[in-house]
């Protein structure tokens, strides 16, 4: 897949084209000053800083207008199969060697897509196909990138540049790793609700089991946690109760996301939708960490050997079972 690269470094109005209702994104950084984290999801547009030091935003699909006139867009999805036509629409920037350079381009992406089917119609576009396996291709990503073994299993490459992808050999697997991606994508899409874990991430009054009244979330100018008792204090007075020690150090994009959560917000008053977030962060975290095992068995899946995918054109409109 193409990252957002020329996007986010051109001016602002290019990349705020690139967003609208149905836009997702894959947000992760090429390396890290504190080690490789698992990456974002987002249906917003970003801030540089997402991740440390910088986030590259990279979409499932790529618009653009054909003529300036226009008052519809086009799209394509962002991948390699569709390299010559992102760069003909001016979406994608393609490098050219140079005359008098030694240096070369870097060589052009292998096709993505194309590995499981026919991925074009009869007019040279995008088939449906073409759209189902871009979505199942990003979802993946995001299930591998968010596996704990594969974060292990390649810690000394990912110090030093872009994570690489295995893909599944089987549509089946493909389909099913995308499956498990997009429970991923739930958990850290704030506009999503899923359903969450309710024993963890309570805000109640110091000391006590009872649930916080509206007149004591306030967070104060100290917040501490305390891993013995898997508590968070808020102030003297409020506390944020089962807060397992992993999801206190749970961190996205290298940044601890529930202490930085707090810390932005020392000595205000919380509203109760502040409440209610400040617990699903707990519950969210918990239900991502918990889906570990799953993520590892399809990054097991995706680099297991198998036969090739079906690709022949009596394949390409069948879809994955």
């Amino acid at each position: 897949m193409h990252h957002g690269d020329s996007l986010l470094n051109r001016s602002r109005p290019d990349y705020d084209e690139q967003i609208d209702s149905e836009t997702v994104q894959i947000c992760i950084a090429q390396t890290m000053r504190r080690g490789y984290d698992a990456p974002y999801f987002s249906r917003l547009p970003i801030d540089l800083h997402l991740s440390d030091p910088d986030a590259d935003a990279f979409p499932l699909r790529l618009r653009f207008k054909e003529f300036a006139s226009d008052t519809d867009y086009q799209y394509l999805p962002n991948s390699a199969d569709f390299y010559d036509d992102l760069a003909r629409a001016g979406v994608l920037k393609v490098s050219v060697p140079k005359a008098d350079s030694a240096c070369q381009p870097m060589p052009r992406p292998a096709p993505v897509l194309s590995r499981y089917g026919v991925v074009r119609g009869a007019d040279g576009k995008p088939n449906a196909l073409a759209w189902e396996l871009a979505g199942q291709v990003f979802y993946h990503t995001l299930a591998v990138l968010s596996a704990p073994a594969y974060r292990q299993e390649h810690a000394e490459y990912l110090a030093e540049d872009w994570p690489r992808v295995p893909l599944p050999a089987s549509r089946a697997v493909l389909a099913q790793s995308a499956d498990l991606g997009r429970r991923v994508a739930e958990l850290l899409d704030p506009q999503a609700r899923p359903e969450l874990p309710g024993v963890v991430g309570r805000l109640v009054r110091a000391g006590t089991q009872e649930e916080a009244p509206q007149d004591l979330l306030t967070v104060g100018p100290k917040p501490r946690y305390d891993a013995a008792r898997e508590t968070y204090a808020l102030s003297d007075t409020l506390e944020l109760a089962g807060v397992p020690e992993r999801v206190w150090a749970f961190t996205l994009g290298g940044y601890p996301v529930l202490k930085n959560w707090v810390e932005y917000r020392k000595g205000r008053m919380l509203t109760l939708d502040d409440a209610e977030w400040l617990e699903g962060i707990v519950r969210r975290v918990t239900a991502l960490l918990e889906l570990g095992a799953e993520l590892d068995l399809a990054y097991a899946g995706a680099t297991a050997t198998g036969p090739e995918p079906d690709s022949g054109p009596e394949n390409a409109d069948k879809l994955p079972e």
